[in-house]
C-alpha cells in the first residue's frame, strides 16, 4: 500500500494528496484454514469490518471537503471503499467527485460486491484475474464498474487446455470431452502489482 501511495504521490500534481489506509489485521478472510468453524466465523467477519471502517473514512473524508476523492481497495478493501464511497456520497451529495477502483475485489461468499461495488461512484474499474487461491470469491466483471481481466497480461501465468463436451446423440454417440481451448490462471495479487506498474508506467 506504501509503494503504490508513493508511486500516485509521484505522478499527481501538487494539488492532490495521497494517503495509505492500513487494516491489514482486520483485512484477513481466515487464519488457519485448518479450522473450519474458525474459519466460516471468521469468514463473516471480513464484510462488516470493511464497512464499519468504511463509514468512518467517508464520513473523516466528508467533513475534510476535497473536491475529488478517488478510492483505491484490493481484495476485501473493496467493501471497505465502497463503504467509504456510499457514506461520502450520503453526506455531501454531488459536492465531491467520487472515483472507486477495485483490484481483484473479494465479493462475500454469497458474491454481493458484484452487484454493489461502483455504486455511488462517478467513476469506477475493476481489474481482476481468475485464480485458484480465494476459490472465485475474487472476480469480476462487477455490474457497475468497467471491468477487465488482466490474467493474460500476467508473466507467471499458468495455461491450460480447455475442454468442451459434446452432447450424446439418439444414435447412441456418447457424449465426448474435446479440447477446445486454452484458460489461464493467475494469482489474487496480480492485480494490484498490474495496477501498481500501470501508475510509474512499467
Amino acid at each position: 500500500v506504501s509503494d503504490m501511495c508513493n508511486g500516485i504521490q509521484s505522478q499527481a500534481s501538487s494539488d492532490w494528496q495521497v494517503f495509505p489506509y492500513f487494516w491489514t489485521t482486520q483485512a484477513w478472510a481466515y487464519q488457519d484454514p485448518l479450522h473450519v468453524v474458525e474459519l466460516a466465523m471468521l469468514e463473516t467477519k471480513v464484510m462488516p469490518n470493511a464497512q464499519s471502517l468504511g463509514v468512518q473514512l467517508g464520513t473523516q473524508i466528508a467533513a475534510q471537503g476535497w473536491q475529488h476523492v478517488h478510492f483505491i481497495g484490493h481484495s476485501a478493501g473493496a467493501a471497505l471503499i465502497q463503504k467509504a464511497a456510499d457514506t461520502l456520497r450520503g453526506l455531501v451529495g454531488s459536492a465531491t467527485e467520487i472515483h472507486t477502483t477495485f483490484l481483484d475485489p473479494y465479493l462475500d461468499l454469497n458474491y454481493y460486491g458484484k452487484s454493489w461495488y461502483g455504486q455511488n461512484a462517478d467513476w469506477a474499474d475493476c481489474y481482476y484475474a481468475l485464480d485458484t487461491e480465494t476459490h472465485n470469491f475474487t472476480d469480476g466483471p462487477l455490474s457497475y464498474a468497467y471491468s477487465v481481466d488482466t490474467t493474460w497480461l500476467d508473466p507467471q501465468k499458468t495455461v491450460a487446455t480447455s475442454y468442451c463436451y459434446t452432447p450424446s446423440t439418439p444414435d447412441s454417440t456418447p457424449m465426448a470431452s474435446l479440447p477446445c481451448g486454452q484458460q489461464a490462471t493467475s494469482s489474487h495479487e496480480w492485480p494490484h502489482y498490474f495496477y501498481a506498474n500501470s501508475i510509474v508506467g512499467t
